[in-house]
């Protein structure tokens, strides 16, 4: 795996984010916000990476993992449907 491997991946992503989005302001926000935090969590591992001083391929395969932590939640997604467990009403507050 490669950094243009990785930057096939994130266009998926996009690409895979933007088909949830729809006339509902309730459902984009709750989109966005996973959206966002799955941005963040990218950041906050590549950081790490470079923390721990990790190879090229190991900071793809980091940032990679890192894109797609959000799989353990994608039945809501696959579903089509929003996503209201606790996590996300906590996270709406902030």
């Amino acid at each position: 795996m490669n950094q243009n491997d990785l930057e096939h991946l994130k266009k998926w992503f996009a690409d895979y984010v933007a088909g949830f989005y729809t006339d509902s302001p309730t459902n984009n926000s709750t989109i966005r916000i996973k959206e966002k935090h799955t941005e963040r969590v990218c950041e906050n591992m590549i950081l790490l990476g470079k923390a721990l001083d990790l190879s090229d391929e190991e900071m793809v395969l980091t940032e990679t993992m890192a894109l797609f932590h959000f799989t353990t939640n994608s039945v809501c997604f696959e579903r089509r449907t929003v996503c209201s467990f606790s996590g996300f009403k906590n996270i709406k507050r902030l």
